[in-house]
């Protein structure tokens, strides 16, 4: 939206005739310069795991690895020289998040479970917060009416139930909308939580108890940095369909994977 302090790069496209010519790192770089002179703080986008070229070319620009989307995008969707032997199983992606300018320092409010590696991420992207760690234990006094918004993104099959306020009924009615998605056969659903407001880290926890697991967080998304967990609806998914292009989205890949498996448990 205007005003927005992040963006998002979406398809990057050169003419087959001019392969070779570094026209990606070029346009990349030029994307970068200019929302640093319209003040926007960092530029989030989506690669493709079928082979790590993609995230390779982002690391070299000064992205980070934020988080996998297990199963993104469906199988129909096809990659020249690349094998289509295990088609149509789902297509996942690499979150990568490119910091611009700095951010200024902020309180975010973590589930415990996933504090060593959101940590990490924002020591690696170089962002200041204040993290408070939240359980399923922890004392939840939400009052009132919540908010949450659910949107659906029919050409990928994808649910995203995004929580604008918290209150009293809001892990009823996850419970509800989770269930109507499920019923309706959305192969993906996400839950997006914002991390500066309190209670997101005991929500967060909750969640995964219906079997959300972390997707990925993009500091400064919408007012607020933001959590995305994960939840797949009877989705086929092998890990070494996954390609990776550096050793720590090679350990954020396990460790989703592990978070996918403990939840399932």
């Amino acid at each position: 939206k205007p005003g927005a302090k992040v963006g998002e790069s979406g398809e990057a496209v050169v003419d087959p005739r001019y392969r070779g010519h570094h026209i990606f790192p070029k346009m990349k770089t030029y994307m970068t310069d200019h929302a640093s002179s319209n003040g926007v703080i960092g530029v989030y986008g989506e690669a493709v795991t079928v082979h790590p070229y993609s995230q390779k070319g982002s690391l070299e620009l000064g992205s980070t690895e934020t988080g996998f989307l297990l199963g993104y995008s469906p199988g129909t969707v096809s990659f020249q020289n690349i094998s289509e032997n295990e088609k149509p199983r789902r297509q996942s992606i690499a979150l990568m998040f490119t910091p611009i300018l700095n951010s200024k320092n902020a309180t975010i409010y973590l589930p415990e479970v996933y504090q060593e590696i959101i940590e990490t991420i924002y020591n690696k992207i170089g962002y200041k917060r204040k993290f408070i760690l939240e359980n399923e234990d922890s004392k939840y006094k939400q009052k009132g009416k919540g908010h949450l918004s659910v949107s659906i993104r029919s050409d990928h099959n994808q649910g995203i139930i995004t929580a604008h306020k918290y209150g009293e009924n809001t892990l009823d009615e996850f419970r509800f909308h989770l269930k109507q998605l499920c019923l309706h056969r959305i192969d993906c659903i996400y839950a997006d939580l914002p991390l500066n407001h309190k209670g997101t880290g005991y929500i967060a926890s909750k969640l995964r108890e219906l079997g959300f697991f972390y997707g990925y967080v993009i500091p400064e998304y919408s007012d607020s940095d933001i959590l995305r967990l994960q939840y797949l609806n009877n989705v086929d998914i092998a890990k070494d369909d996954i390609k990776t292009a550096s050793d720590f989205g090679e350990h954020l890949l396990e460790t989703i994977f592990k978070d996918w498996s403990d939840v399932n448990r």
